[in-house]
């Protein structure tokens, strides 16, 4: 995996975790990367978790390589699975989940709020409740973006042959002293 994506996933679980604004209250009592838990959870693959729980997914858009061998996604797809679980909802209703809009509104004021690193700021683009999941609420945020990635790139510092890498020291230093 890229380190550009994988910071794109601190990045999104971060600022969830811990918003800049005091006026948020974090909801979250499980944060993870989206690898479809609550099915697994549902036939009893997997581990149960504490909910409201938030997991993200992304996936990269369109390639385009815009020169230098730097990559662009565009419309990059970034979805905020949020799963709630009320068995005894307000006002004495069973089975009443009215908290899941709670946690939708702070995820949507979250991530158009949020610097998510190598993106261009979030827009939204998906908004909706998934009924398939018995007494689980399971919502759905979708956010698009562009992201650029440059890793194997002439400003790719980790890969030992960027720019800056290339550089003559002496060169560079006599440069400077000419000006």
């Amino acid at each position: 995996m890229s380190s550009r994506i994988k910071q794109i996933h601190i990045d999104c679980l971060a600022a969830l975790k811990a918003p800049k604004s005091g006026l948020l209250s974090n909801p979250f009592k499980y944060w993870n990367i989206f690898d479809d838990q609550i099915n697994e959870m549902i036939s009893g693959k997997t581990y149960s978790y504490n909910t409201p729980s938030c997991f993200i997914e992304f996936q990269p858009g369109e390639v385009k390589n815009i020169g230098a061998n730097i990559t662009e996604y565009r419309d990059s797809i970034w979805r905020v699975h949020l799963i709630n679980m009320v068995l005894d909802g307000q006002n004495n209703t069973m089975e009443q989940n009215l908290s899941i809009f709670d946690v939708r509104d702070f995820v949507k004021s979250v991530m158009l709020n949020a610097n998510i690193s190598f993106c261009s700021k979030l827009q939204q683009s998906e908004d909706r409740l998934d009924y398939k999941h018995g007494n689980i609420y399971k919502y759905i945020l979708g956010f698009k973006s562009n992201f650029l990635d440059n890793k194997g790139s002439l400003f790719d510092t980790d890969s030992g042959f960027a720019i800056a890498d290339l550089v003559n020291p002496i060169l560079t230093d006599n440069i400077t002293l000419l000006k």
